[in-house]
């Protein structure tokens, strides 16, 4: 069980965008990554979670997101995974879900990565 950690600030926001920055560097991923991730994550949020009580799971996810930062850094680490994919310099399996889940020691199993992921498609 994770511990919820507060909302998203601008601040917090961009603790999380260097965090990518590290990652990307460990990972010799293209820094572009995390620009393109970044901007997947603001669409993503910016959609409006209409009443999430209509079991609409983007609604839901979007909100819990907005809440904790924990769920927002998922959703970020999940972009960053869509962006690797889609970089054009991208070696096919130089980085996967259980890889992620290393970076982020542990902090996401490899089904929430996947599952997030999905939902921003």
């Amino acid at each position: 069980q994770r511990r919820e950690r507060p909302s998203i600030t601008p601040a917090s926001r961009a603790k999380i965008v260097q965090w990518l920055y590290d990652c990307v560097d460990y990972l010799e991923l293209s820094r572009e990554c995390v620009a393109v991730a970044m901007g997947y994550v603001d669409r993503f949020m910016s959609s409006s979670p209409a009443s999430s009580h209509n079991g609409d799971k983007h609604a839901d996810v979007v909100a819990e997101a907005r809440k904790d930062a924990t769920v927002y850094q998922l959703v970020a680490v999940s972009a960053v995974f869509l962006a690797a994919k889609q970089d054009s310099n991208f070696a096919v399996g130089a980085v996967d879900a259980d890889i992620l889940t290393k970076v982020s020691h542990g902090s996401y199993s490899v089904d929430e990565i996947l599952t997030m992921e999905n939902a921003l498609l």
